[in-house]
């Protein structure tokens, strides 16, 4: 009799063994679908963030810079990302806290910051020189300057005191005299970043947001545009930076982007000068390099065969700020490559790593978004850490002789340091004025 109360129970068990893992299946399969079709774990960036933030002993980041943290189904949604006003606390000191007279590289400090619109020009002891700021928001009607990221994300200082400069967000390139009034300002949601010629011409990054069916049948996208302008700000040549990889050898490289929203995340832009005997033979004078964060890929683009002639991804993560030294060699801000940030040069034909600075304990440099970095005339390096509000400049051995805190502080959170997006040393006599005053 107890025999046979057991042959159901057994026959029961058995089906679940059965049952139970292609429900286990099903329900993964149905997750996986919804949770990549809404952005969520693991499909945010999570893994890449806990990565992250186990190597440098912090708070979880939960989803990687610039992924959306919900749906993005309407254009408008992707015309307010942007850059956080400030994420980091700020330390107690401010100003210049170290100075090397001997090895630093002598000049003028222009930075820009994430609260405000403003551009500040200082000595090398942390005076400050001149200031540039503006209101752009008061000339806008109420919806425009409602989506305004009223801040400069990065500046070009001219020698007769005049600032070309970019906005945080998706807007205007505008540039003022050294007096802060406005020469001219031109909306085409430009980004990031600019480039002036000898010329005068402005190589800028520009971008439209719009849903592209070959991209995604429904979702919009972040599409970046390549613009030159002329030196009053009008536009002359447009080219997409999509397109440039569709049209080319490395259209395969485009898997590595999301599936929508901010796509390429181009960060960066230069224009090559006549290239090195260290360069890639399918580099030429007049080609554009750009940086996309998103697919961890710098490119180079030909604007005459509207395609990407050379391209490189898998020695960085989430990178910014590739230039072309003097010597011929690429120089890299690698923000998290190894979980941390780093400075990586390389010989261009080869991509060989001839020099970096690393992340330690003694100097914790780490930037999840934004950094910059330039060589100096001495052979030193300046580096902007921009989500800390930290400049220093390093020797070739990376011993630090200068460093620089941001005074200032986020608009959203006192706590907060305001993000540091740049800081560019100029030569001490590089100003052809005298109207220049320090400030009361």
């Amino acid at each position: 009799m107890l025999s046979g109360l057991l042959k159901p129970l057994d026959t029961m068990r058995r089906t679940l063994l059965f049952a139970l893992p292609l429900l286990t299946l099903a329900v993964g399969t149905v997750y996986g679908g919804w949770a990549y079709h809404n952005l969520r774990f693991p499909f945010d960036g999570s893994f890449d963030s806990l990565r992250s933030a186990a190597m440098r002993q912090t708070e979880a980041r939960f989803r990687r810079p610039g992924q959306p943290k919900s749906n993005a189904t309407q254009v408008q949604n992707l015309a307010e990302m942007g850059y956080a006003d400030g994420s980091e606390l700020a330390e107690a000191d401010s100003g210049v806290v170290r100075h090397d007279a001997k090895r630093s590289w002598q000049g003028l400090n222009l930075y820009t910051s994430g609260h405000a619109e403003l551009a500040v020009l200082m000595d090398m002891d942390g005076k400050e020189i001149h200031r540039w700021e503006y209101n752009l928001a008061a000339e806008l009607p109420e919806e425009a300057a409602r989506q305004l990221r009223a801040r400069f994300r990065r500046a070009q200082l001219a020698p007769n005191g005049e600032l070309t400069v970019v906005y945080g967000g998706h807007s205007w390139l505008a540039r003022f005299d050294k007096d802060s009034n406005l020469i001219w300002k031109h909306e085409n949601g430009f980004h990031h970043d600019f480039e002036i010629q000898e010329d005068g011409k402005i190589y800028a990054i520009a971008s439209e947001r719009q849903v592209l069916e070959r991209i995604h049948p429904e979702r919009p996208i972040i599409e970046d545009f390549i613009v030159v302008l002329s030196e009053t700000g009008e536009e002359l040549a447009r080219q997409s930076v999509l397109e440039a990889f569709e049209n080319s050898d490395y259209a395969p490289m485009l898997s590595l982007m999301p599936a929508f929203g901010d796509i390429l995340h181009t960060n960066t832009i230069e224009v090559l000068s006549e290239p090195s005997t260290l360069a890639p033979k399918s580099w030429k004078a007049g080609q554009v390099m750009v940086s996309m964060r998103e697919m961890d890929t710098i490119a180079v683009i030909d604007l005459s065969e509207q395609r990407v002639v050379w391209a490189k991804t898998g020695l960085w993560d989430a990178q910014h700020q590739p230039t072309v030294l003097e010597n011929g060699h690429l120089l890299i801000f690698d923000n998290y490559g190894t979980g941390m940030s780093r400075i990586m040069e390389f010989v261009p034909a080869g991509m060989d790593l001839v020099w970096d600075f690393s992340s330690s304990e003694n100097n914790g440099f780490y930037s999840e978004t934004c950094g910059s970095q330039h060589r100096l005339p001495n052979g030193n390096t300046l580096i902007t850490e921009s989500d800390s509000g930290r400049a220093f400049e390093v020797t070739p051995g990376g011993n630090e002789v200068w460093r620089f805190l941001s005074p200032h502080r986020a608009p959203s959170n006192a706590d907060l340091v305001a993000t540091l997006f740049e800081v560019v040393r100029y030569p001490l006599d590089y100003l052809n004025t005298d109207a220049f005053t320090s400030a009361d």
